[in-house]
């Protein structure tokens, strides 16, 4: 298991798993247990309809991400071989394609949601170093946003960090770092290696914390206000 996350009922799950695929898993009755999220041959993920030729079938390929809305019913994903996609559970509890985002960097890494589920944050990577984008929910309904150029719908936040792990912060919490009224409602935080950057929908930094190593995981407890982030130098910070 690559990376792992749950909805805040906990009733659905998805996992990413090394060179094996992406996984949804649900409680919700007369749901499917488990589904296949990637590798998918079909349109728009695949090149067309699933064929019994083993030079056409899909493969996982390298760099699976995964991320669920704290609501259950958004999903972002990705492989480096095929980009990062969005997609809304529908009747039934079965995904279906919503966009298809694009990347600056050469290999699609990781994905993110904010705690509203409006805004992902989705990084590719190249050795130590991207770029991170965010897809605006509303804004790329429907879209096939092209690699390797800048779109409104999914402005570059972060053109440098190759990020490892990211949670969203809260605007309360963004507003006490930067010691002003935060403008939106919260942030990215993008952990990449010995380098956290707090950083908004459209780019604008709050904080940079240096820490000394690659980020292992991120996260953030609204009760203290605290930001827990666990490194590979075997320290957590």
């Amino acid at each position: 298991v690559e990376q792992l996350a749950v909805s805040d009922d906990g009733l659905r799950v998805v996992v990413s798993c090394y060179r094996q695929g992406i996984l949804l898993g649900s409680r919700h009755p007369g749901e499917p247990a488990w589904q296949l999220l990637w590798p998918d041959a079909r349109a728009p993920y695949g090149r067309g309809e699933p064929s019994d030729d083993p030079d056409d079938l899909p493969s996982a390929g390298d760099m699976t991400h995964v991320d669920i809305s704290r609501d259950g019913t958004r999903l972002a994903f990705g492989c480096q071989d095929a980009g990062h996609f969005l997609a809304e559970v529908g009747p039934g509890g079965v995904p279906q394609w919503y966009a298809t985002v694009g990347y600056l960097s050469e290999y699609p890494h990781y994905a993110c949601f904010s705690d509203d589920g409006r805004y992902v944050a989705f990084n590719s990577c190249h050795f130590y170093n991207g770029a991170t984008i965010c897809a605006d929910w509303d804004a790329v309904r429907g879209t096939t946003l092209s690699e390797y150029e800048q779109h409104e719908q999914a402005p570059c936040i972060d053109e440098s960090l190759r990020v490892y792990a990211a949670c969203w912060v809260p605007k309360a919490v963004n507003s006490a770092i930067i010691g002003r009224e935060a403008k939106s409602n919260g942030s990215f935080a993008l952990a990449g290696s010995g380098v956290l950057r707090i950083r908004n929908h459209v780019g604008a930094i709050g904080s940079v914390q240096g820490f000394g190593s690659s980020a292992g995981s991120i996260d953030f407890c609204p009760v203290s206000r605290r930001l827990a982030l666990a490194s590979y130098s075997g320290m957590i910070h």
